[in-house]
């Protein structure tokens, strides 16, 4: 790290244990720019998985499909590699500017989940003596015993590279059919894993009474609670805008999430900053920032609203 005096700051350490201190890696990973200028970095390898388990499913609702989650974790020793939510008005979305890919069921459900578990161990990728993949078999059998009780409505499971890079694809067209649509409110928030239903259960609620004829896209890495959450008004209104965001946060913070989950705050996030972020936070950010920066130099601007 060049700090803005010009001094290198070397936290260059490849050990997994070091508890020497303030841990000032991690403050310069968050601090986006505004407090030095990052040129190195160690990096953690992990083993290229050997086999994937794909599949594209309609769960009954959100909670079952969190059911689902835990189920394939306990099952798999934690190897779930993606669990994304894609509800039906994404698949709506996608249909409308993409007609050119295929949906994966002939009737629309509301809860879409991609999920993939990884192998990298010989005993789950090893095919068995009948050609069957082990880890494949764990997640068919694990999806047949819920479709038996009815929490899995339906579900394609990849059978090659080629059937699993297009549930992929359906899934990382998301930026490019949320913003074809202007005039678009997106955000970026985290949530308790179990309390995402109701997140959207209490926005649908409250958004009537902000833009009666609004609508809503989202898509979210469910296995880890990140929810990126886009509402589409009626109008291109900075005062509805700030009530629509608002209202995203108050339900957010009522859940113990954050505003901001994964994209950093910038400058799109600091009215949030302002709003929701700790006072005392804040404080001891401005503390660091005119201690390392008392110039202002990087990044200005930025992460830290003005007092």
């Amino acid at each position: 790290m060049v700090l803005p005096d010009g001094r290198i700051l070397n936290l260059m350490s490849e050990l997994h244990k070091n508890n020497s201190g303030y841990d000032l890696r991690q403050m310069f990973i968050g601090a986006e720019g505004t407090l030095g200028v990052i040129t190195a970095a160690v990096m953690k390898l992990v083993p290229r998985p050997k086999a994937y388990a794909t599949a594209t499913l309609a769960a009954r609702s959100l909670p079952d499909a969190l059911d689902l989650l835990n189920r394939l974790q306990e099952a798999s020793g934690g190897a779930v590699e993606a669990f994304e939510y894609m509800p039906a008005s994404y698949m709506q979305r996608l249909s409308e500017c993409r007609p050119d890919i295929r949906l994966p069921f002939d009737r629309r459900y509301d809860t879409n989940i991609l999920v993939e578990i990884a192998a990298t161990a010989p005993k789950d990728y090893t095919p068995n003596a009948d050609g069957t993949v082990p880890v494949v078999a764990l997640l068919e059998d694990t999806l047949a015993a819920l479709i038996e009780t009815g929490a899995v409505l339906d579900a394609e499971i990849a059978q090659n590279d080629a059937q699993r890079l297009a549930m992929w694809k359906r899934r990382e067209l998301a930026a490019e059919i949320t913003i074809d649509r202007q005039p678009t409110i997106d955000t970026d928030i985290a949530l308790p894993l179990h309390l995402v239903p109701e997140f959207f259960t209490r926005f649908d609620a409250r958004l009537p009474d902000l833009d009666a004829g609004a609508d809503t896209i989202s898509v979210a890495h469910l296995g880890d609670g990140n929810v990126h959450f886009s509402v589409y008004p009626t109008r291109d209104d900075p005062a509805l805008y700030d009530a629509v965001v608002e209202a995203v946060e108050d339900i957010v913070a009522d859940l113990g999430g954050s505003f901001s989950a994964e994209h950093g705050v910038g400058l799109s996030k600091l009215n949030s900053m302002a709003r929701r972020k700790d006072p005392v936070a804040l404080d001891v950010m401005r503390a660091v920032k005119a201690a390392l920066d008392p110039q202002g130099l990087m990044n200005p601007g930025k992460v830290i609203p003005a007092r």
